[in-house]
């Protein structure tokens, strides 16, 4: 706005001038009001002292950068009737941009770009409004540019490869435990070197029927594995008990094992993952990458899923941290509080339930936005954050 001094010979007047660089006729200055000294105000238009110039884009076409962030913001591209390629935007960021389309009545146009560093680069020189895809305000980033309100609280996560399991022929040994094994290992030398002595003891007087060592090992073994006695044992009270307890033993061991086996077999036993920061840092022989916890968990849904459900990497349970989230936006744009303030209508209204897809969207735009806007969160921090950056 400026002042424009004027004489004639009633004496001085005085005009308003505004610059409207959104109006039905396009960028235009209009007089706002004129007045004489010593007089009331007097507008000169339909136009109030000082009006809104953000209110009402009035169609004009702003533009925004962004580059696809699942599940914030997606793009897709199809063919239209007359044959061109045409990009489809999606995502819950644009869903929220398209609200502020339909109030402030602007259209978008996406500045192609390849990195984010060059979209922070254009929204820090004005060339784009902002960029409708959340970002997390640190000191480095405040140095260039502003951010909106604080929309978001979310995560940063680890993901990693779920452990892959052992080859089959581990699954012959998963079913006892250790010390089971090395218990019907210890028998296996016991029995058989006891079934011996007293063969031996039972025919130190006559050959007949006589076991050696051997006779006697394949004999444990045999029976051990549900097959039958190779040989007939002498017939002595002594060997019929010690065979009678073999048998019995062999039994439950045979049957704990067959069992096991076919529970192992029918659900395999997965080796333990990582789920907290301290498991990760002692697992040395693993990797994991970081990211946002939503962005990597709609990364998972859409690549890594099994056709039995199963998934091939797993989010951890930990968080490596939380932080609030914002769209950056020029240094002191003049729009920010119509961003901030149909953000704030959103987040606690039922314009939240358009973004969740529970509500119509017809139903909720009869919302009135005229809320104030409440601070942003991280607001009280910003002058110190830029100060310690510029440090």
């Amino acid at each position: 706005m400026f002042l424009n001094q004027q004489q004639d010979s009633s004496g001085n007047w005085f005009s308003a001038y505004s610059h409207l660089p959104y109006s039905p006729r396009g960028p235009q200055v209009v007089s706002a009001a004129t007045w004489k000294h010593n007089a009331l105000v007097q507008n000169a238009s339909h136009f109030t002292t000082f009006p809104e110039k953000f209110s009402d884009f009035h169609g004009a076409t702003i533009n925004v950068a962004a580059l696809p962030y699942a599940p914030y913001w997606d793009e897709t591209v199809q063919e239209a009737e007359d044959g061109r390629p045409v990009k489809i935007y999606s995502g819950t960021d644009y869903q929220l941009l398209s609200v502020m389309c339909h109030y402030l009545n602007f259209k978008i146009y996406n500045i192609p770009t390849s990195s984010w560093q060059e979209i922070g680069q254009l929204v820090a020189e004005r060339k784009a409004f902002m960029s409708p895809v959340h970002h997390v305000p640190v000191a480095q980033r405040l140095a260039m540019y502003d951010f909106s309100y604080g929309y978001e609280f979310g995560s940063i996560d680890f993901c990693a490869a779920v452990p892959s399991l052992s080859p089959k022929w581990h699954s012959l040994y998963y079913p006892l435990s250790d010390y089971v094994w090395l218990a019907v290992l210890a028998v296996l030398v016991i029995v058989p070197f006891s079934l011996f002595l007293a063969n031996l003891l039972a025919t130190w007087l006559i050959s007949e029927n006589r076991m050696s060592l051997g006779v006697s090992s394949h004999t444990v073994i045999a029976t051990l594995l549900a097959q039958d006695l190779p040989v007939k044992p002498p017939n002595t009270h002594a060997i019929r008990a010690l065979v009678a307890a073999w048998l019995l033993f062999a039994f439950i061991v045979g049957t704990v094992y067959r069992g096991n086996l076919t529970a192992s077999l029918t659900l395999p036993k997965y080796p333990p993952r990582p789920e907290t920061i301290a498991d990760l840092v002692k697992t040395f022989d693993r990797e994991a990458h970081v990211g946002w916890r939503s962005y990597v968990a709609t990364i998972i849904a859409s690549h890594f899923i099994l056709a039995d459900g199963s998934t091939e990497i797993y989010l951890g349970r930990e968080s490596v941290s939380h932080t609030l989230t914002a769209w950056p936006l020029p240094h002191d744009a003049p729009f920010k509080r119509q961003v901030d303030t149909i953000m704030v209508a959103v987040l606690e209204g039922p314009l939240l339930l358009v973004l969740l897809g529970l509500v119509s969207a017809s139903v909720v735009f009869t919302v009135e936005l005229s809320v104030s806007c409440k601070p942003c969160p991280f607001s009280r921090h910003q002058a110190a954050m830029r100060a310690r950056s510029k440090a």
